[in-house]
């Protein structure tokens, strides 16, 4: 994993040994969040008066003055990413998706990745997808049926119509609307030389672990994820400056992430039941698969408690219910070696079985995924 950042506390100093410079253009400042006073007019649509062809024009780029964001919803669209329990960068959950982006420099060895939800749930994270260029990187989590998630907007973060808003968070969830001050849109220069067209930096100082929180719009959609670039000066050096990615930018980057680029579901391959076994707590083995991890132990599918094996335990973590089955599953991933607890005959024995991939005719497809999010 040389390829990938060290990052935390020094981040802003390890930018400046990765992204070489090269000649930037850059425009004015343009001051978000307000709404001009006055509107140039806009060309009437054939057929249509010009009041009528005006609103049609705006109804889909501005939500009502009244319209409040809802924090708690906003706050489930993002996450904290930790790596070995500390706090490293926020993440952007994708709508419909459920993959998590953030900037790749706040990662470190790519190692050791865990999402905190804001309901307190913790997913193992693996990398994807990265693009040094636009310092991305794309996690995707052990669990993908956790789809909730942040759109994208279709509005720049300069259009005065976007009200823009920062989404920041702290070392434990995504806590707080906060102005993004103001932004300029500008050429930056990315890792391994790559330019950065049309991003912005940003009126304020994103603390270290706030790289991958992400801008909104007056509806709560992303126009832009908080990550780094270099920023060129007069004596050809770089100078480590937050800025925030574009949607445009992200649909490049997600557009040539390989599909299936995410962590495959672990299958033991064997379904359990509820059981009630007296004294034992465990759950009953109600089917195996002829061709899964657990097909050469030996183990009995049943109807009823008679005839079939009980899975008691699980590297030694009790199994009292299908719940706690799925949930102990749900923290493995594929490739890893388990302990199983058997109860059969009067007997206790232990076996062991690697988990396999997750075949691709049993996957579950029940969820069904919004079909435009905007990414």
């Amino acid at each position: 994993m040389a390829h990938r950042l060290n990052s935390g506390a020094l981040f802003l100093s390890a930018l400046m040994l990765w992204l070489p410079v090269s000649a930037a253009e850059t425009s004015k400042p343009i001051a978000v969040g307000s709404v001009p006073a006055s509107k140039p007019a806009l060309p009437a649509a054939a057929g249509s008066s010009a009041p009528e062809a005006r609103a049609a024009a705006v109804a889909d780029r501005k939500a009502p003055a009244s319209a409040a964001l809802d924090i708690a919803s906003l706050r489930e669209g993002l996450v904290v990413v930790e790596q070995m329990k500390r706090p490293v960068a926020m993440g952007l959950v994708l709508a419909g998706d459920g993959r998590v982006v953030t900037a790749l420099s706040a990662l470190g060895n790519g190692n050791s990745l865990t999402a905190r939800y804001a309901n307190g749930s913790e997913k193992r994270l693996r990398m994807a997808a990265t693009h040094r260029g636009m310092n991305l990187a794309l996690l995707a989590p052990e669990d993908s049926r956790f789809n909730k998630g942040l759109r994208a907007s279709r509005l720049s973060a300069d259009d005065p119509a976007a009200r823009v808003k920062w989404l920041r968070g702290n070392q434990s969830n995504a806590t707080a609307l906060a102005a993004a001050g103001p932004l300029r849109r500008e050429t930056l220069t990315g890792g391994d030389g790559y330019t950065l067209r049309d991003v912005f930096t940003l009126g304020v100082t994103p603390r270290p672990f706030e790289y991958g929180s992400a801008l909104v719009d007056s509806n709560g959609d992303v126009v832009g994820v908080i990550t780094g670039a270099c920023q060129p000066n007069a004596n050809g050096e770089c100078r480590p400056v937050a800025c925030a990615i574009s949607v445009s930018m992200l649909k490049e980057f997600l557009r040539n992430v390989p599909e299936g680029a995410a962590m495959p579901a672990p299958w033991v391959g064997m379904q359990v039941a509820d059981a009630e076994a007296g004294s034992i707590k465990a759950v009953r083995i109600s089917a195996v698969d002829a061709k899964g991890p657990v097909a050469a132990l030996g183990l009995r599918a049943g109807k009823d408690n008679a005839t079939a094996d009980l899975l008691v335990a699980i590297d030694g973590v009790a199994v009292t219910s299908t719940k706690a089955f799925e949930e102990l599953l749900r923290r493995r991933t594929a490739g890893e070696r388990v302990r199983l607890l058997i109860y059969s005959d009067g007997r206790y024995r232990e076996a062991t079985a690697v988990l396999g991939r997750e075949p691709e005719h049993l996957a579950d497809t029940s969820v069904k995924r919004p079909t435009d999010v905007g990414y």
